[in-house]
């Protein structure tokens, strides 16, 4: 027969080389492969990596030693349209852009619709993290916004969570916020029960994700519906907990004792308030941290008029693990489950949070920077590289 003289095609791998690496819970100095969209090894020899090539695969090196190899940081809180409005048209938030992402550490995000979901919307959104994800992070989405009933992409909460591929609960529903439907016990009984029975069938997380705001009856809503309905407390997520004051962050701290999650807004205060919490013993496996990206910061008076305003950036949780690391001596085994490990449980995202053979390449190889401040100096989303020294993945019309 005819001899085929086409070269054959290799096919490229990355190798990172001597890092601190977070596996099975600890840190150990390992080199990790990374091929196709996966992890391949967490324990790759020398003399194996040597004979990739042999074998005609072409392995790209990186080295990662006197740095941090973590799993991609997994926010579940992001405005990626954009939200705001509360000053009317011209205080809409501009929407996000994947690069500003990837340059803080973040592979995975959950979109959310907040106050406006009239100008923003479901349709809107949906295309968004469709985008996001083409562009090279992974993108997922709540259903719902602030208000009560739901606004829903198919007619129910249940049918979008069984029928659309990226929605894994209903959210962030107000509650205890002048902003929010005021809906009484009953009627967010029902829409919780829509998120897990539409999470059961379609193989999802099914959360009730909800916006705690400044009013006095805080978590009671969400203690009434653990109290008086068969609901289970880790159907019903509570984010904000941590910006309301001390009353919310106590309430919080006795709903983790019962069971609850509770998803913390990374702020310049958040690190102080989690290293309380571990000094008093509060349970923090089933704690989250957030950026509430581009969602804006209203300041309201007591006649609710807005005295001030700003928006979040995505690089709250960043700063947060920071602080963790370098001012409070925290381990990383303690700090990396806040944004990996915890939320892809919480979540049911069973190929996220964990450098571990056939998971998802969602990797981070972090430095620091005068003992102060942590740096992606790679990003690696689904095995593929999204950021390095010079260079940053970016979206069709960025440059």
């Amino acid at each position: 027969g005819r001899k085929d003289t086409r070269r054959r095609r290799k096919k490229k791998m990355f190798v990172l080389q001597g890092g601190s690496v977070f596996v099975d819970g600890t840190m150990q100095k390992r080199n990790v492969l990374i091929g196709g969209s996966q992890v391949l090894s967490v324990d790759i020899s020398d003399a194996q990596i040597a004979a990739l090539d042999t074998a005609g695969l072409v392995a790209e090196l990186f080295d990662a030693s006197d740095c941090i190899v973590s799993p991609g940081f997994i926010d579940m809180h992001v405005h990626v349209t954009g939200g705001g409005g509360e000053l009317g048209p011209a205080s809409r938030v501009p929407e996000s852009k994947v690069e500003d992402f990837v340059i803080n550490g973040i592979t995975t995000v959950v979109g959310v619709l907040g106050t406006d979901c009239v100008s923003r919307t479901l349709e809107n959104l949906h295309t968004k993290v469709r985008a996001l994800d083409k562009e090279g992070i992974s993108a997922y989405m709540y259903t719902g916004s602030y208000r009560t009933p739901p606004v829903t992409l198919t007619g129910s909460v249940q049918r979008d969570l069984v029928l659309i591929d990226q929605v894994v609960g209903v959210g962030e529903v107000a509650i205890s916020d002048h902003r929010g439907s005021q809906a009484d016990i009953f009627e967010l009984a029902r829409i919780a029960s829509d998120a897990r029975v539409g999470g059961m069938v379609g193989d999802k997380a099914g959360i009730f994700y909800a916006h705690i705001g400044t009013y006095k009856t805080g978590l009671e809503p969400l203690r009434r519906l653990v109290a008086e309905t068969a609901l289970p407390i880790t159907t019903l997520v509570p984010t904000h907990v941590n910006i309301r004051g001390d009353a919310l962050l106590a309430e919080a701290a006795d709903w983790l004792k019962m069971g609850g999650y509770a998803d913390l807004t990374a702020n310049e205060e958040c690190a102080a308030q989690l290293h309380a919490w571990r000094s008093a013993n509060v349970p923090l496996s089933r704690v989250t941290l957030s950026t509430d990206a581009y969602g804006s910061f209203p300041v309201f008076d007591s006649e609710g008029k807005v005295i001030a305003y700003s928006y979040a950036k995505p690089d709250s949780i960043l700063k947060t693990v920071a602080d963790l690391y370098f001012k409070y001596h925290w381990t990383w085994e303690e700090i990396s489950p806040l944004v990996s490990t915890n939320p892809a449980t919480l979540l049911k995202f069973t190929k996220k949070g964990s450098i571990q053979v056939g998971m998802d390449a969602d990797v981070l190889v972090l430095r620091s920077i005068d003992s102060v401040k942590l740096e992606p100096v790679y990003v690696f989303s689904r095995g593929r590289l999204v950021k390095k020294d010079d260079w940053v993945v970016h979206g069709m019309f960025d440059s």
